[in-house]
């Protein structure tokens, strides 16, 4: 029986909302990746390198810098995690130029899979109601995270789907939207809505405001109800942080003050080694710059943010609505660490792989489609 490797690798993106699932420690998402990248090697290996641009260049570069920030880790056993998920996601990436993917599939598939995530979490929150109702923010926002991870970094995949189902016609895809929206909102990330509010008004400003106008007014009346409840006491809500006393706020700059002032030569050029941040500081850094500063230095920093603001230029140009979804993700870079995330990667690794067929000056210089929507690309 003969395997469609094309195929086979949607299952990559059908994971990546299940991400809270771990065997032996790794994420199913990473594992899973892995699996399909051996399968590869296995079979294809010698046609790989053909395929292969200045632009995945650039990846490797990355993760070569991360290999060599690892000789001055310390935390050696850490930093060899970030090593073994690195390769994965490299390898995930050049997987999306070998097998000439499709992004729409992949989201559709992505989206189908946060659709029965979305639901089983949604109906395993009702069952337990009594035991975060009338309770503090916290308890709400786990009883929809039962199958694993953290609520922000679940919320920020969701983005993806809202914007799918949202820019799709059909009654089944609004009720999709319906019920990622529902579970976006009970996540209560203040992160993740601010980057997809930010991102949906800059997709208004500068290409279609007519199109995200609906959204934008949804978010924005169902935000101020769910203030005004809260300030009106009627559920027993922390609320310290809508009334101005924002401790996760100050804690976050706080720690960005500290990992700043920490930073000696060493760490400023090699950094304190991947991984090493949660040992030596005991508490995550909620910033991926911050993070990438400390743990792989300056020069590992000028990298990661060039990786991200051409792709960003990439899909702005491109002006389609994917574009909302990785700017989301690009600016909740500020807010959380996103540095590790497979499906940022994989819309990376989907934008330097199409860099190949555009001329230069598509970075440096102003230059648009003839087709505005950009379905080819897809």
């Amino acid at each position: 029986m003969k395997i469609d490797k094309k195929s086979l690798f949607y299952i990559i993106p059908a994971t990546i909302p299940w991400y809270g699932i771990e065997l032996f420690g790794i994420g199913l998402p990473i594992i899973v990746t892995l699996l399909y990248l051996l399968l590869l090697l296995f079979t294809e290996f010698p046609t790989i390198p053909k395929k292969l641009t200045i632009w995945h260049g650039i990846i490797a570069l990355y993760y070569i810098w991360i290999a060599i920030s690892s000789g001055f880790s310390s935390c050696p056993k850490e930093s060899v995690i970030e090593l073994f998920v690195g390769l994965t996601v490299l390898g995930s990436i050049i997987l999306i130029n070998f097998k000439d993917c499709s992004l729409e599939l992949l989201l559709k598939v992505l989206s189908v899979s946060s659709i029965l995530r979305s639901s089983l979490e949604l109906y395993l929150s009702i069952s337990s109601l009594s035991s975060w109702q009338g309770k503090y923010l916290d308890f709400m926002r786990f009883s929809v995270t039962q199958v694993g991870g953290d609520p922000n970094n679940l919320a920020f995949l969701l983005i993806s789907a809202i914007i799918f189902f949202y820019f799709k016609n059909g009654i089944l895809y609004k009720i999709g939207l319906l019920i990622i929206m529902i579970h976006f909102f009970m996540l209560f990330s203040r992160g993740a809505i601010l980057s997809l509010t930010i991102s949906l008004l800059i997709y208004a400003i500068f290409m279609n405001f007519r199109k995200v106008a609906p959204i934008i007014i949804t978010i924005g009346t169902l935000v101020i109800s769910a203030i005004v409840v809260i300030l009106s006491g009627d559920v027993n809500y922390k609320v310290s942080s809508l009334a101005g006393q924002d401790t996760s706020a100050q804690g976050r700059l706080a720690f960005w003050k500290e990992t700043i002032d920490s930073l000696g030569f060493k760490e400023l050029i090699f950094g304190g080694g991947p991984r090493s941040y949660v040992d030596n500081f005991g508490h995550w850094a909620h910033n991926s710059f911050v993070n990438r500063i400390y743990e792989i230095g300056l020069i590992g920093l000028i990298i990661y943010v060039c990786i991200l603001g051409i792709s960003y230029i990439f899909y702005f140009k491109r002006k389609h609505y994917i574009f909302i979804v990785f700017s989301s993700f690009c600016i909740a870079s500020f807010f959380v660490d996103l540095y590790w995330n497979l499906l940022s990667w994989l819309l990376i690794g989907f934008a330097l792989d199409h860099l190949k067929e555009l001329p230069p000056e598509f970075i440096t210089e102003k230059f648009y489609l003839r087709n505005e929507r950009s379905d080819e690309f897809l």
